[in-house]
């Protein structure tokens, strides 16, 4: 579940001591992660750190050369959710993506 039903097919996550982080454990910033993507061979994965996150609604990302990514769950005036992605690249780009 999680992260890997919206859109990976594996996410595993692991301790900054290199323990990994079992079932549904929260992670914790500092942890460090392995993703695949639908479509991709098993060569083909992403590394990274999580910055900062709270469990609920808010999740920041280390994604390769991108930058920094910080998705947010926010509810609409119509009770339904919103995902927002923004990624903050090493020249201080901002983009954000409403999904």
């Amino acid at each position: 579940m999680g992260i890997e039903s919206w859109f990976l097919r594996m996410a595993e996550f692991g301790r900054p001591d290199g323990a990994k982080r079992l079932g549904d454990a929260l992670v914790k910033p500092g942890d460090i992660y392995t993703w695949r993507w639908h479509g991709w061979p098993d060569e083909v994965e992403e590394l990274g750190r999580i910055i900062d996150c709270n469990g609920i609604d808010y999740f920041k990302f280390s994604f390769g050369d991108a930058g920094n990514c910080v998705v947010t769950i926010k509810e609409e005036s119509q009770g339904y959710p919103l995902l927002s992605c923004s990624i903050r690249h090493s020249n201080d780009e901002r983009r954000t993506i409403g999904i």
